[in-house]
């Protein structure tokens, strides 16, 4: 994978574009319900201008595919696609679980990844590092056991849910996560999906 590479993660509320350009990070979120292709564009080209990057410059595409906004995510892919069509990137995927979890996977034997989409959640285990199907919380709440080899995953705004309370400190991570530090470790772990375009859509 190229050392140069920009980031398109628009599955929350912000979308994050995210340029790394000789071992530099910029960094631009915005803050909008605009699902205006022209204006994400602007900001990419405004993000590239301020990192001073020439159009000769080789990088490599990695876009979020979910879960999240269902619009955010389709614009990314198709502002993803623009840019192989003009720049002949390379495109590459990964998705909001396994960024919320890559600080963990090799810390604990069993990770779960918990999100939550449109009102409800669901959770994606990972043991050793592979992962098992997406499923619904009411799953993880039924069936699966926590021990010292094993972390929950949460955002901040779920710390209040009546169903993490209850889980002891130990078993739960309360992880806001970095996409510049975490996309760093899944690229050093090889985790990134390498033209793979699967979005992942949760309703």
């Amino acid at each position: 994978m190229n050392k140069n590479f920009l980031v398109l993660d628009f599955t929350g509320l912000s979308k994050n574009i995210v340029f790394k350009f000789k071992d530099k990070f910029f960094i631009n979120k915005i803050k909008t319900d605009s699902n205006n292709n022209q204006e994400i564009i602007d900001d990419i080209l405004n993000l590239i201008k301020r990192a001073n990057i020439k159009t000769k410059e080789k990088f490599d595409v990695l876009v979020n595919l979910g879960p999240g906004s269902f619009s955010g995510i389709r614009i990314s892919l198709a502002v993803a696609k623009g840019i192989k069509l003009i720049k002949k990137v390379n495109l590459f995927g990964f998705n909001s679980f396994i960024l919320n979890a890559a600080p963990y996977l090799e810390k604990y034997e069993t990770v779960f990844s918990i999100l939550k989409v449109n009102k409800k959640f669901y959770f994606l285990k990972y043991i050793k590092g592979k992962k098992n199907d997406i499923s619904q919380i009411t799953e993880f709440q039924n069936k699966e056991k926590l021990n010292e080899k094993s972390v929950i995953v949460i955002s901040s705004e779920m710390k209040n849910e009546d169903m993490f309370k209850n889980i002891a400190e130990k078993h739960r991570v309360i992880e806001d996560f970095d996409v510049k530090n975490n996309i760093e470790i899944l690229i050093k772990k090889n985790l990134i999906e390498n033209n793979l375009i699967k979005p992942v859509y949760l309703g």
